[in-house]
């Protein structure tokens, strides 16, 4: 019945045009806007950058007091293939303080945001099958410390995968 559900869910007639011009037939790659991929550069500046390392912390920190900064987390995985059932932010990752990736992340922002004097917003993107798991964790944790009206968690839209022939 399960499967069946989410058969039914599909919504079919916003994918056949999408297996047409994605799977089918290779698409035209256009920048919009002039969008362009961004320059890399190494963690820590070399004597010529150490002015433009500069000049963005110093634009980051202005962002930051301006309140025009929000953190986004991408908080799809679970934990299974590391030996957990659950989100892969429950998992503990720092041995000493048994701190989860979710309370590191809550505790980073709330610090960044405490540093600039504004309240930054998190927005945590989830899985549906772990989504209210997720939602339960941070309100049991009382958000780490952030006040759960910046913290806003939603479920990601999911299809299913097709083969380079268009099949299911």
């Amino acid at each position: 019945q399960h499967l069946l559900s989410e058969i039914e869910s599909i919504p079919w007639d916003a994918i056949e045009p999408l297996i047409q011009t994605h799977i089918l037939s290779v698409p035209e790659r256009v920048a919009r806007g002039g969008l362009l991929p961004p320059q890399v550069y190494p963690a820590a500046p070399t004597p010529r950058e150490a002015a433009l390392y500069e000049e963005a912390k110093r634009l980051g920190q202005k962002l930051l007091a301006e309140a025009k900064v929000a953190a986004f987390t991408v908080a799809g995985g679970q934990g299974t293939r590391l030996g957990f059932e659950g989100p892969k932010g429950c998992v503990t990752v720092s041995p000493v303080r048994e701190k989860t990736l979710f309370q590191l992340f809550a505790e980073t922002i709330k610090a960044a945001g405490e540093r600039s004097g504004v309240r930054i917003p998190w927005y945590v993107m989830t899985n549906p099958a772990i989504h209210e798991q997720t939602v339960g964790f941070l309100k049991d944790h009382e958000f780490f410390g952030l006040d759960g009206e910046d913290v806003f968690l939603f479920p990601q839209a999911m299809l299913p995968i097709f083969d380079y022939q268009g099949k299911i």
